[in-house]
């Protein structure tokens, strides 16, 4: 899947510039062309999840707040691409895609999670955690 991001080429560069706990961009492809539907600054990265929509898959770029295997604080953007459980498989693949090119567009690349349901703050912390030990 091809999907253009020039009409979110500025919100992009504000999400990466913007680098604050919780603050999100969510974003919807209609077609190949990707668009905004929503950001800001959640209080919790359980309210960004709990705002993932139930029928429409979406991508969430986010900059999550957790401890490494250190103890140390860290702040690392990713990508979260929902597919509701009644959009699995095609829709999923698809996101997976999309991600990519949306990933692709900072250096180095973000991390992604294909969400095919609501995960908890300390399992994104974990699969984080495991990232750093390859």
């Amino acid at each position: 899947m091809r999907v253009s991001l020039d009409v979110v080429h500025n919100d992009l560069d504000d999400f990466h510039n913007e680098k604050v706990p919780n603050r999100f961009l969510r974003l919807r492809s209609d077609n190949s062309t990707v668009h905004r539907t929503g950001s800001g600054t959640a209080g919790t990265f359980a309210q960004i999840i709990e705002a993932l929509p139930e029928c429409s898959p979406c991508w969430v770029l986010c900059h999550f707040s957790y401890f490494d295997t250190s103890g140390d604080p860290c702040l690392e953007p990713l990508i979260l691409s929902w597919a509701p459980p009644a959009l699995r498989g095609r829709t999923g693949a698809r996101l997976v895609l999309g991600a990519q090119r949306i990933g692709d567009y900072f250096s180095p690349s973000l991390p992604q999670i294909l969400l095919y349901r609501r995960m908890s703050h300390e399992e994104v912390a974990h699969f984080l955690r495991s990232l750093a030990r390859v």
